[in-house]
C-alpha cells in the first residue's frame, strides 16, 4: 500500500517499488532526458545541398533544396535583382532565367521538380577571365537562396 505523499512505481513482479530521495530524481531526470532525445528524432529535417562541377569551359553548379520548384525561381529572380545582376531572359513556364554576372560571363539558371519532392535549381556558367571568382559569386548567390527560404545549405563533396 502506497505510503500518502510518496511516490511508488509497479515493477514487472506485479509489486509496487516506493521511490525516495535520489532515486525520484534520477527517475525524472532519465525520463525527461529519453523524451528530449525522442522528439530531436520526429523533428522535420531542412536541407539544402549544392554541388559544383568543372565541365571544360563551363562550371555547372546544382543546389537540390526541399522547396516548391515555383518558389526556388522566383526567390532566385530576387537574389539576381538585389545582387546587382542583369537579367537578360526569363521563361516563367519553363522556370528558366538567363543573367549576366557581375564578371561579365553569361549564366543560366533553370530550376525543375524532384521526383520525391523538392526542387532542382542548375546553374550554368561560362568560364570567364577569372573561374575561381566567378565559381564564389554563384556559389553566394546560391547561399543567398537558401538563406531566403531559412535553410542551412552545403557543399557536397566526392565521396
Amino acid at each position: 500500500m502506497p505510503v500518502q505523499g510518496r511516490l511508488c512505481i509497479p515493477t514487472f513482479s506485479g509489486k509496487e517499488r516506493e521511490m525516495t530521495g535520489l532515486g525520484v530524481r534520477r527517475t525524472a531526470l532519465g525520463i525527461l532526458a529519453a523524451g528530449v532525445m525522442l522528439l530531436g528524432c520526429f523533428a522535420p529535417v531542412i536541407y539544402g545541398v549544392y554541388k559544383v562541377y568543372d565541365l571544360g569551359k563551363q562550371q555547372v553548379i546544382a543546389l537540390r533544396i526541399m522547396e516548391e520548384p515555383e518558389n526556388v525561381y522566383k526567390t532566385s529572380i530576387a537574389v539576381a535583382e538585389e545582387r546587382g545582376v542583369k537579367i537578360t531572359a526569363r521563361k516563367e513556364k519553363e522556370l528558366f532565367l538567363s543573367v549576366v554576372t557581375k564578371g561579365g560571363p553569361e549564366a543560366d539558371v533553370k530550376v525543375s521538380s524532384l521526383p520525391k519532392g523538392g526542387s532542382l535549381m542548375t546553374i550554368t556558367l561560362e568560364k570567364g577571365k577569372d573561374p575561381k571568382a566567378e565559381r564564389q559569386e554563384i556559389v553566394n548567390a546560391v547561399l543567398a537562396v537558401c538563406s531566403k527560404f531559412g535553410t542551412q545549405c552545403s557543399e557536397e563533396k566526392e565521396k
